[in-house]
């Protein structure tokens, strides 16, 4: 039952302080936040760390980067929670009604609604879903939940980026729930019941509408900054490279323009058309919103986000053509001085692309969808944490039971003694001869041999506990093979196996701590190593796979 409840219960830090980072297209973002509360969070730090927007994700210099944005921190990576999203943003959203369950039943329940709407591989597919409020149609109640379909592939490219960069990765969701934890935990008020969230990302757009409680739409358009930039390679002459065609789409409206062997004018007509597409999708988006929901009040505004807004002519255009006020999310709003001071990096042109990591770092644990954990990791958890509660709970009553027969025994044994230090007391003092003394040794050495017979049963496992106690955490004792019934002096020999862990250069020295520690014990006679032979486990690690003999003290009553 331990090792089940293990399992499905990680061990997850939940420090006061939380990392949002955003690998964009042309550097790692990061915002650390210190939560002192449920709504309480305070600007602690952030960086920005640039690299070659020709990368690709997972490469060595972008892992280079994102160590050194995480080390650029006031604080170790011990001591805070790190949250990140999707390489690529490759994910499939669906607001989700399903029937008023237990909390144990929704990962199933959203899990066979989303395949039955739209099937998908269970061993290649990664499944989640985030429960929201409790609704009431046509007197029935149904549990509102957001859905969410993503490859595992791509959950295992982010966590492998962060692994080669040295940095655990603890949460991992999608940018536009990033962005919606800056409105529902205040840190960017809007007007409105109903919020709406414009998220450019790297292969798909996609528009959110939420309130506090519940998530009304989400929309998924396939245009992202990839597509633009691929439009640039096909169109310009001579072709850009990948790095200079995303260069070249977010610099659009700098000032000076520092591309000398492009026209501006030419990039920005290239990319027009697929602008123009964007603006078409979120008027309709926002029409078909007030179509399917006339009791609602609408969004006064379009929040807009991603790093497309570092490009200020691309946000011009989108905020001209567009109908609805379409507004730049600026997370450091009302902060400028105490951000200035700690955030590394940050500048007019790039305020807004801190708004995704921004909104990581208010990520916590138990709210959101989160890839790394997800609802039913999180249930599972929960389910253990409890159980652990009343297991604990019960030994704390046997104890206390324990303690009660014990202090009545103890109770009971002193007025025993008293009743016999009266009773000897009223009696003669008589002194005993020798033959009495020497018939009570005799009878005491009987006693004795009994008793040592008694025990003899039990001198395995004393000797197994020793080795075991005395054994530091470097090292895993494997077997214990002891004989100790007989006459012969074979009967005096234990043998052990087992592997030392560690640093290669300390094994060694490990082992010879251990075999003098066993030395100096009183139930070890000599300690002597059989056997060591060096190798490595399966991840690489260095282990000394090592098998000594040990001699017990003979006994000689």
């Amino acid at each position: 039952m331990s090792s089940l409840l293990a399992k499905f219960a990680p061990k997850r830090n939940r420090h006061q302080l939380v990392a949002g980072v955003e690998v964009a297209p042309r550097g790692v973002y990061v915002i650390l936040l210190s939560h002192s509360g449920q709504q309480n969070f305070a600007f602690y730090a952030g960086h920005y760390e640039p690299f070659d927007p020709g990368l690709e994700i997972g490469s060595r210099s972008i892992a280079s980067s994102l160590r050194r944005a995480l080390h650029a921190l006031p604080v170790p990576a011990t001591q805070m929670s790190l949250w990140t999203t999707l390489a690529r943003g490759n994910a499939r959203l669906y607001p989700l009604s399903l029937p008023l369950l237990k909390r144990s039943h929704l990962p199933d329940a959203a899990h066979w609604a989303i395949q039955r709407e739209d099937p998908f591989d269970t061993e290649s597919t990664f499944c989640d879903c985030e429960p929201e409020s409790v609704v009431e149609i046509d007197g029935r109640k149904l549990q509102k939940a957001v859905g969410l379909l993503c490859e595992k592939s791509e959950e295992e490219r982010i966590v492998n980026l962060f692994y080669r960069a040295g940095y655990p990765v603890e949460g991992i969701t999608l940018s536009v729930f990033a962005l919606r934890n800056l409105f529902r935990h205040h840190w960017i008020n809007a007007p409105g019941d109903i919020k709406a969230i414009v998220q450019i990302d790297w292969h798909y757009s996609r528009i959110l509408l939420f309130t506090a409680t519940e998530t009304i739409l989400v929309r998924t358009i396939p245009i992202g900054l990839d597509q633009m930039t691929e439009d640039l390679i096909e169109n310009l002459s001579p072709a850009p490279d990948t790095g200079t065609a995303r260069n070249l789409l977010l610099d659009l409206g700098r000032d000076p323009w520092p591309h000398q062997f492009f026209e501006e004018e030419e990039v920005f007509a290239i990319i027009r058309p697929t602008l123009d597409r964007l603006t078409r999708q979120f008027d309709r988006t926002l029409e078909y919103t007030q179509t399917k929901f006339p009791g609602r009040e609408p969004p006064t505004s379009l929040q807009l986000a991603g790093h497309l807004t570092e490009s200020p002519k691309c946000t011009r255009y989108l905020q001209d053509q567009t109908t609805f006020p379409l507004e730049v999310i600026d997370p450091f709003r009302g902060l400028e001085k105490d951000c200035e001071q700690k955030v590394s990096g940050l500048n007019l042109t790039n305020r807004s692309s801190f708004a995704t990591a921004l909104g990581l770092a208010l990520s916590t644990p138990d709210q959101g969808p989160n890839l790394r954990y997800p609802l039913k990791v999180r249930i599972a958890e929960e389910n253990a944490r409890r159980i652990n509660s009343r297991i604990f709970a019960l030994f704390l009553v046997l104890t206390v039971l324990l303690g009660l027969f014990y202090l009545q025994q103890n109770q009971q044994l002193e007025a025993l003694q008293d009743q016999r230090n009266r009773l000897e007391s009223n009696q003669p003092e008589t002194f005993l001869s020798g033959e009495q003394i020497l018939a009570r040794v005799g009878t005491l050495q009987e006693s004795l041999a009994s008793v040592r017979q008694s025990l003899e049963p039990h001198r395995p496992l004393a000797v197994a506990h020793q080795i075991l106690a005395l054994a530091p955490s470097e090292i895993e004792i494997h077997h214990i093979h002891q004989n100790l019934s007989g006459d012969t002096d074979e009967t005096t020999r234990v043998r052990v196996e087992g592997t030392v862990i560690g640093q290669e250069q300390l094994l060694r020295s490990v082992l010879a701590i251990y075999r003098r520690t066993l030395e100096e014990s009183v139930l070890f006679d000599t300690v002597s190593l059989r056997q060591i032979t060096p190798t490595q486990d399966t991840e690489g690690h260095s282990i000394l796979r090592f098998s000594m003999e040990i001699l017990l003290p003979k006994d000689e009553t």
